[in-house]
């Protein structure tokens, strides 16, 4: 029979062992994710209050004439949305060498609310009727054409009228060159 009086040792590694470090993880992880929230919180508060600053503020007097910075982020006329497309890589019509194209190119178009333009680039029927037409256009090229800055415009032009002919809806206004690289 044992006796009443009897004391269990425990070691310290024991007693270490059987402690659950839980509590720290769930601590720690706690005040991590509210201090990035925090963090979060604060930079985009202090973003969101310069781009109202911005929207608020209108020209004095002195300052009728329009901003040239703001021009140039205003999407053309008629762009109601841009569908920017996967870059292109082609082999153009150079008969002495072989020479390659790469570009990249986004669309404007004219459509009649805003989510229209983002169904338009996930239809993937559209999406390959504009890559088949701007690729036959690109093909056709030489790389003497498109160094110019008169080449590069007439190239947009050419683009245009292909993406138009071959999808009537949306209405295609603009084709931006975005990146533009011509192996020599």
């Amino acid at each position: 029979m044992p006796e009443q009086n009897e004391v269990e040792v425990v070691t310290l590694e024991e007693v270490t062992k059987k402690k659950s470090k839980l509590p720290l993880i769930i601590t720690a992880i706690a005040v991590l994710g509210l201090g990035g929230g925090g963090a979060f919180f604060f930079f985009n508060q202090g973003t969101a209050a310069k781009a109202k600053k911005k929207k608020v503020a209108k020209p004095t007097d002195d300052e009728s004439a329009p901003d040239e910075a703001a021009a140039d982020e205003a999407p053309a006329a008629g762009v109601s949305a841009v569908i920017s497309l996967e870059p292109f890589i082609a082999n153009l019509a150079d008969s002495a060498e072989s020479r390659y194209i790469r570009i990249t190119l986004s669309l404007g178009i004219n459509a009649e609310n805003k989510d229209e333009g983002k169904e338009v680039a996930k239809d993937v029927v559209v999406i390959s009727k504009l890559r088949d037409a701007i690729l036959a256009v690109l093909i056709s090229k030489n790389s003497g054409e498109l160094l110019s800055e008169e080449g590069k415009k007439t190239l947009r032009q050419q683009l245009l009228e292909a993406v138009r002919a071959r999808v009537k809806k949306p209405r295609i206004s603009e084709v931006y060159i975005t990146d533009l690289v011509i192996q020599m």
